[in-house]
């Protein structure tokens, strides 16, 4: 039961994320400059987003036992998404639990590119 409230609270993130995205900057992308001040496009859909989040999840398992791991997304991932009249937006908190998310992956990403001095395999 944990597993399918988990899977239902994570695809109403990837929906409310993508609008608030769609919203603020027209669009499913964000740009990153990069260390050597080229700009990259990253694409940002719903694979991203969930992949974000299974990171999240991930690591959630890592640092104590499952049964509270799962406590700990499900009440987070409650929290993130509040439903009006048939739309999902995020909370408050939602939207900052977001941003961290995508600031923790735009930091990945500038990391690969400066090992790698290439951008390939930004996801």
């Amino acid at each position: 039961m944990m597993k399918a409230s988990i899977e239902k609270d994570r695809a109403r993130i990837v929906r409310a994320t993508l609008n608030r995205l769609k919203n603020n900057a027209r669009g499913h992308y964000i740009l990153v400059s990069m260390p050597d001040g080229d700009l990259q496009t990253i694409t940002v859909d719903e694979d991203f987003v969930n992949n974000m989040l299974h990171q999240l999840e991930a690591h959630a398992r890592n640092k104590c036992s499952k049964a509270e791991a799962d406590e700990v997304i499900t009440e987070s991932y409650d929290s993130a998404v509040i439903i009006e009249k048939g739309n999902e937006y995020l909370t408050a908190f939602g939207e900052k639990l977001m941003d961290a998310l995508f600031e923790k992956k735009v930091k990945s990403i500038k990391e690969k590119y400066r090992a790698n001095g290439i951008s390939n395999g930004l996801r």
